[in-house]
């Protein structure tokens, strides 16, 4: 079980990695990923504030699903 959990883990890390760099990149629905996964403390840990930042990158973008995040 242990084991399993660490694998999880690590596979949230490496999924949070991949978007974070896509997301710096310009990519805007890597931008919206990155945001839920900070809003959700997948992969890293929770912070609402720097999941708004992402959200309204996206949205900026015309992401209409960051848009709806924000409402």
């Amino acid at each position: 079980e242990l084991d399993l959990a660490r694998s999880k883990l690590g596979k949230m890390e490496q999924n949070f990695n991949y978007f974070k760099k896509q997301a710096k990149e310009g990519k805007f629905r890597d931008m919206h990923e990155l945001g839920v996964l900070y809003r959700d403390g997948e992969g890293c840990e929770k912070n609402v504030e720097k999941a708004i930042i992402w959200f309204k990158k996206a949205a900026a973008q015309g992401f209409a699903k960051s848009a709806d995040e924000l409402e």
